[in-house]
Formats: C-alpha cells, sequence, structure tokens
C-alpha cells in the first residue's frame, strides 16, 4: 500500500532541501503515482504545496517551540516537522494525534529513529501551545520575504501590496483557451465536461471585438490522464498572458516574432490570429524548451510557426524590418506568478532584479529594429517591480524615440484573479518622417 505522506515528504525534500522546481517535482510525481486515488492525490497536493506557501509561517512555529532552531535542524527531521505543522495547523481533516504519529514513522522508516522523541515532543508542544503563537509581522502573516513585501509597496503602495498578498494566498485558477482548430466551441466543451471537469466561463477586459474561447477549469489534478489535453483540444495559459497578444492586432497575413516563446503560449495564439496565410516564428535558445514548442505546436495542429533555436540576446541582421508584430515576453524575476509557483519567493533574491534587468535589456537591444514602420513591439513579463517594468519601458522610450506607447499597464493579481502581469505596447513610426 502506498504512504500518501511518505511520497509527500519525498517531494518536499526535493523542493526545500535540494531546490527542485515544485511544478516539476509536482508533474513528475502525480504521472509516476498515476494509480493513486483522487483522494489520495489531493492529499498529496495538499501537504506539499502548502507546506511550500506557508513556509515562513511554520518555520516561525518550530522556532517559538523548539528549542533547537529550524535552521540547525537536520534537514530530514526538519521536513518532516514542517509537513507535520501544515497539517496540524492548516488541514482540519487531519486529527492532530494522526499527524504526530504519522510523522513519527516517517522519522523511524528514513533513519532517524533517535529523533522520533524529538518529533514527538515538538508537535505536541505545538498542539498544546499553538492558540498562543500569534504571527506578529507581515512576513509571516502572509509568508512572504520581507524584501518583497518592502519592494512590492515601494512600487505599488502600501493598500495593493497588502491586496496582491492576499490574492496570493488563494487557490488560484487553472485558465485554458479552447482550440479552435480541433473543434467547435461546444463540441470541446462537452468533451471537458464529459472527461469530469468542471467549466466556468471567464469575465475578463479583452480588447474590443476580441472574444476568445477561454474558461477557467477545475476537478482534475492530472492532465496527463486527459484526452482533451494530451490531443492539443486546449491550452493552459493565464489570462494576463494572453492579453498582449490579442492587444497587438495582429491580422491574418501578418509576419510575427516571438524572440522568447517557452513553452509557446502567445506563439500559438498568434498562429491562430494570423491563419494560414501568416507566419509566426518561435525562437528560444535552449534546445529542450524549442523542443517543448516544437511539440505544443504539433498538438495544437498549427503549421504557420516556424521554431527556432537563437539566443535573443543577439541581433539577426537578416530580421531587421521584416515583421508586423514582435513579441518580447521576457525572463524575469517571476513575483507575479507566486499564487501558482508558491516556491518562487524563495529563489529570487534581490541582487537578481538588476541582473535580470541587464538581460532585458540586452534582448530589448537585439529585438528593436526587427519591426516594420508602424509595427508593433510588445514588452511584457509576469513581475511586479518597476525596474523590470515601468524603467524598461522608459529605456526604451529614450533609446529608441521612434516607438510610441499604445498600451501601457501592471496587472495586479486582485483585479482579474489573475498573474501579476505587465505590458507595453509600442508602434514603430516611420522613420523618414522623423
Amino acid at each position: 500500500m502506498t504512504n500518501t505522506r511518505e511520497i509527500a515528504y519525498k517531494c518536499l525534500y526535493m523542493v526545500l532541501e535540494e531546490g527542485s522546481f515544485l511544478n516539476e517535482v509536482m508533474d513528475g510525481t502525480l504521472l509516476k503515482y498515476d494509480y493513486l486515488e483522487e483522494s489520495d492525490r489531493h492529499f498529496l497536493m495538499r501537504i506539499v504545496k502548502g507546506t511550500v506557501e506557508k513556509l515562513p509561517e511554520i518555520d516561525f512555529y518550530l522556532n517559538k517551540i523548539s528549542k533547537t532552531p529550524v535552521r540547525k535542524m537536520k534537514k530530514e527531521v526538519r521536513t518532516i516537522l514542517r509537513m507535520g505543522i501544515y497539517q496540524i495547523h492548516f488541514m482540519d481533516s487531519v486529527k492532530d494525534h494522526a499527524a504526530v504519529n504519522e510523522s513519527v514513522k516517517l522519522a523511524g522508516k528514513h533513519g532517524y529513529p533517535g529523533f522520533k522523541g524529538f518529533i514527538n515532543g515538538v508537535l505536541r508542544n505545538y498542539i498544546r501551545q499553538q492558540d498562543d503563537l500569534i504571527p506578529d509581522t507581515d512576513e509571516i502573516r502572509y509568508s512572504m520575504p520581507q524584501w518583497i513585501i518592502d519592494l512590492f509597496i515601494s512600487d505599488i503602495g502600501e493598500d495593493d501590496t497588502h491586496r496582491t498578498l492576499e490574492a496570493f494566498s488563494k487557490l488560484s485558477h487553472l485558465t485554458v483557451r479552447l482550440n479552435l482548430k480541433k473543434g467547435s466551441k461546444e463540441e470541446i466543451l462537452n468533451m471537458l465536461q464529459s472527461e469530469g471537469l468542471t467549466v466556468t466561463e471567464v469575465d475578463y477586459p479583452w480588447p474590443e471585438n476580441i472574444h476568445p474561447p477561454v474558461y477557467r477549469i477545475s476537478g482534475i489534478d492530472s492532465l496527463s490522464s486527459l484526452k482533451s489535453f494530451n490531443e492539443g483540444y486546449f491550452y493552459i495559459q493565464d489570462l494576463s498572458s494572453m492579453l498582449p497578444v490579442f492587444l497587438a492586432g495582429i491580422k491574418p497575413g501578418m509576419k510575427v516574432l516571438d524572440v522568447c516563446a517557452a513553452p509557446g503560449g502567445k506563439s500559438l495564439i498568434a498562429a491562430e490570429l494570423t491563419g494560414d496565410s501568416g507566419n509566426v516564428v518561435s525562437r528560444d535558445r535552449d534546445e529542450k524548451k524549442a523542443e517543448l514548442i516544437i511539440n505544443n505546436v504539433k498538438k495544437a495542429g498549427y503549421e504557420n510557426v516556424d521554431v527556432q533555436v537563437k539566443d535573443a540576446t543577439i541581433t539577426g541582421e537578416d530580421d531587421k524590418g521584416k515583421y508586423d508584430v514582435v513579441i518580447c515576453d521576457l525572463p524575469c524575476s517571476g513575483l507575479g506568478v507566486i499564487g501558482r509557483k508558491s516556491d518562487m519567493r524563495y529563489r529570487v533574491r534581490p541582487d537578481d532584479l538588476k541582473e535580470l534587468q541587464k538581460l532585458q535589456r540586452q534582448i530589448i537591444d537585439a529585438s528593436a529594429e526587427y519591426t516594420k514602420p508602424g509595427g508593433i513591439l510588445v514588452y511584457s513579463t509576469c513581475t511586479i517591480n518597476k525596474g523590470e517594468n515601468q524603467d524598461n519601458r522608459d529605456y526604451i522610450i529614450n533609446k529608441y524615440p521612434y516607438y510610441k506607447v499604445e498600451y501601457d499597464k501592471q496587472i495586479l493579481p486582485f483585479e482579474y484573479e489573475s498573474d501579476g502581469f505587465y505590458i507595453s505596447l509600442f508602434r514603430r513610426e516611420d522613420q523618414s518622417e522623423d
């Protein structure tokens, strides 16, 4: 019989102690244990994702009740205690004694029988004292590094910061865009519902005359088990991530370049909008990521997408003045997607932001000449940080005066129940008129 807590322990150890990406660990684990009952899969995901999300608060409790600080604990013991505290504090469906007993068993199973008493004592101390342990800072209350809170307050104000942090703590939605090349909207929706999915419409301020077939789905924890997903009947993509492509005014017959395209979501929208008479060049510098784009393009059934392996920081002379729309959705700190990727809050460091801005400007400089006169340059990121967003907008305006801003918006997570996202659209004026 498979022990779900044992699996959860292994996942958490990989994420918290070995630095693996949470989403990758969970996707691989759910695929490996696809025979688990639905209730066990939900239990597994709840413990793993919840423990990662609430880590600062959990460590606050542990440091209050344990004579040994969290940082000095053995990694294995620390992982067991963290998931034990999460079950006791955040999971009403788990009895306190069950969380304690199962945590003690894990210690014995992983070669630390001498720590059974320690684990038992710490968790029972927490049960007795938990009502008196009140988080006293925003860092603990929101389980968010203080430097990120300070950055948000500086960039978007205190009120919007608190609203953003609250939005991160809520359950995230899974948003999908239907692939109408595979069938009608009604046919695909019926297919999704027949697979046991709950499908709801999305209210979102799309541009005028734009009505994409976008829905939120729930009721499934393993996409790999769905025929609709495996055969490309829909594509997973956040609302805000779709918006820049629809705003760009792409029409049939246009040529579009997506310079940092993996996994290919924006390229697929562009391919739909350009139609068979147009063309989309979709690039990534990493061969494995380019292969991912190829697989998604094939699955979706598009033949007007040319996938290339190319470093976006290097200018392609043959690309100058070639494209109607250039999409620069660039690598960033990812501070806008913390609601979906809770481990991002621990991965990014303050020093990373300047390095990312440097990289972003290298790509901007390499891509700025690719648009035709009258063409559109799209700059976007999935972060909330003026240095990577508005400062780069100003960089483009000042260095390339033939670009004029047509749209500029920082989307915050609480506004549309979507990711935090930044979009700036520039139209290139004919330089002969300057």
